[in-house]
């Protein structure tokens, strides 16, 4: 935009698109990001290369941009240049500086590049391509000619953005698929038009370029792509081997690297190669490879955090599953087994903590991951039982149940921590009905798992107060060890966050669970008054009862929805207040600030799921 407004021999017409105004936002927002960047904690591709050219290419127009940051970026960008040899590129292999050409404006001849073009572009990539049509020194129409076919077709479709990479179509077939297959939706598609045409796309790629593709056909292979392509074509009935992919991208000891001329092994790359190896048909022709990758990807996850051009989330998932053999285990410890279709939440349980930990980059320690956990699984497994079984009480039962969980909670609370023979028994019974005191003995385990936990017995008096009062309406704030909030006004800001996650978790999982909820007759926020009344039903929709429960269905789920993402901005802003409020000097508030934001990111994530799918366990 900068060098646009500059050009001396354009009209007043062509320079009426406001370029000051918006100019001055890129700034603002460039400006803001930066300060907060961190360089170390970055995975975007060739960053170091192409970040520095468009700063040198900003103070080319006069503009400045200067940040925390900027040295360890350039100390980077050295390092990366020292170990380029760019006229490389004048010769006929393909590398991976074709797609970031704009870090190499000054410093290579573009015309000597132009035997790369594929599809007209520089390995899928308009911003390369631009910059290679700005440096050759006659026009190439092939360029231009793929580029607006990238802007019109692309992922902007011709609304002014412009996709990163284009066109993606082996990409979007492998990696969508993929995804399917691991979520189990292949084998039901297996017959379907959609699938057919897919499997033959891959085929036919996988043997036009030698058992080799890339995001795209013709493009650069990567290890990436041609794995799951191989993945899914196996899983599809089609036997395709894994040599060529091994041998090509191998660097050594039964490693690969994502791109061929790369030097070091890659986390994700290595898991997509293991899956394909594994679905091979005869993996034990590779059992050298797949025992080599396994023990680097557990090496990789075991030495901290993971640093992947690609997501966390799939490896975060595989951790997660490994505490959920203990989480069975337990399950049946204070809740008696209830006949229910699947233990559907419990596989959910560990992953989303997990996934959150790493996403956000606490890293919290595992016997703080798994107190959460076991926490959570006892909520849920709260929330079941109180609708299956003390759901089914009768109204005087339900009074009386309500009158004595305050004594029950002080009574358990009284308990001498070493006294573990009268932590259930002391409680109080009631004598008129056998499911009334079946049901308070149940709970009398489920709060003494609580209030006897380690963790809790460690916190400061105020801490277990609070979680009495928490426990009287079934609510529990998974308090850290030790005096978390040391004064009024951070204990007020904490209840504050605790009431707002509370209450859009509890609505988000209404919004999911209707059609549960009214299957067995459970009460759903729905159900109340507040949601009832029906605006603008359709006239002749409104004659047919049926139409007008499903409108009338829609608008309150509508309502709903909108009262979810008002609590998730109160979460927002309650959350913003307390950090501003803890020392930013000391350890312990850091501490407490990372516990807090897994809690709360871990809130958010059961929030989507439930609005996605409803993942409680349903009476049979």
């Amino acid at each position: 935009m900068k060098r646009h407004a500059n050009q001396p021999d354009l009209t007043v017409t062509q320079k009426t698109y406001d370029l000051d105004t918006r100019m001055a936002k890129a700034m603002t927002y460039l400006q803001k990001e930066s300060q907060l960047w961190d360089v170390g904690a970055s995975v975007y591709i060739a960053f170091e290369l192409l970040v520095p050219a468009h700063l040198s290419m900003l103070q080319d127009e006069g503009i400045t941009l200067d940040f925390p940051q900027k040295s360890v970026l350039m100390n980077v960008r050295a390092k990366k240049v020292a170990r380029l040899d760019p006229s490389n590129l004048y010769g006929p292999q393909k590398s991976t500086l074709l797609y970031s050409l704009e870090s190499l404006i000054g410093r290579i001849d573009f015309d000597r590049v132009q035997h790369h073009l594929t599809l007209g572009s520089q390995m899928g990539s308009p911003s390369s391509t631009v910059a290679y049509l700005m440096s050759c020194s006659s026009w190439d129409i092939r360029a231009e000619d793929y580029l607006r076919d990238a802007i019109a077709n692309g992922a902007g479709h011709g609304c002014g953005g412009v996709t990163g990479t284009y066109p993606t179509c082996i990409f979007e077939i492998t990696w969508g698929m993929s995804t399917l297959h691991h979520g189990g939706f292949v084998e039901p598609l297996q017959n379907t038009q959609i699938l057919i045409d897919s499997i033959t796309y891959l085929d036919k790629h996988m043997r036009d370029q030698e058992g080799l593709v890339g995001f795209s056909p013709y493009f650069l292979p990567d290890a990436d792509d041609t794995a799951k392509s191989i993945l899914m074509l196996n899983v599809c009935g089609h036997r395709v081997t894994s040599d060529q992919m091994l041998s090509h991208f191998n660097i050594s000891e039964g490693l690969v690297r994502t791109f061929f001329g790369e030097r070091n092994a890659c986390f994700s790359t290595n898991y997509h190669v293991l899956m394909a190896l594994l679905n091979a048909p005869e993996p034990q022709k590779y059992s050298d490879q797949i025992e080599r990758i396994v023990e680097y990807l557990c090496d990789c996850w075991s030495s901290g955090p993971v640093k992947d051009k690609w997501w966390m989330i799939l490896a975060s998932v595989i951790e997660g599953f490994s505490y959920y053999p203990q989480l069975k285990e337990v399950k049946t410890e204070v809740f008696p087994h209830q006949d229910v279709a699947e233990d559907t939440y419990l596989e959910y349980i560990p992953c989303t903590w997990t996934i959150i930990n790493n996403r956000l980059g606490l890293f919290l320690e595992e016997k703080f991951l798994w107190d959460v956990m076991l926490i959570s699984a006892l909520n849920f497994q709260l929330d079941e039982y109180m609708e299956s079984v003390a759901g089914q009480m009768t109204e005087d039962d339900l009074k009386a149940l309500q009158r004595s969980i305050p004594q029950l909670i002080a009574c358990i609370a009284r308990t001498d921590t070493d006294d573990q023979e009268t932590k259930t028994s002391d409680k109080p019974q009631n004598e008129d009905s056998r499911s009334l005191s079946a049901v308070e003995q149940v709970l009398g385990h489920y709060v003494t798992a609580v209030l006897f936990h380690r963790r809790i017995q460690k916190a400061s008096s105020f801490d277990r107060s609070s979680l009495h009062t928490e426990l009287q309406t079934f609510l529990h704030p998974s308090l850290p060890s030790t005096d978390v909030f040391d004064s009024g006004y951070t204990k007020y800001l904490a209840e504050d966050v605790s009431s707002h996650v509370a209450v859009m978790v509890r609505l988000s999982n209404d919004y999911g669970s209707i059609t549960r909820d009214e299957s067995e007759c459970n009460i759903n926020s729905v159900n109340f008054p507040e949601f009832q009344v029906c605006t603008n039903l359709n006239t002749d929709l409104a004659l047919d009862e049926a139409h007008a429960d499903k409108q009338q269905t829609r608008q309150a789920k509508g309502q709903l929805l909108r009262l979810v993402q008002y609590e998730k901005r109160g979460v927002d802003e309650a959350c913003a207040t307390l950090f501003e409020s803890l020392d930013s000097t000391s350890k312990k508030a850091w501490n407490t600030r990372d516990a807090v934001e897994l809690f709360v990111g871990v809130a958010k994530m059961y929030a989507d799921l439930y609005g996605a799918r409803d993942i409680s366990n349903r009476v049979k």
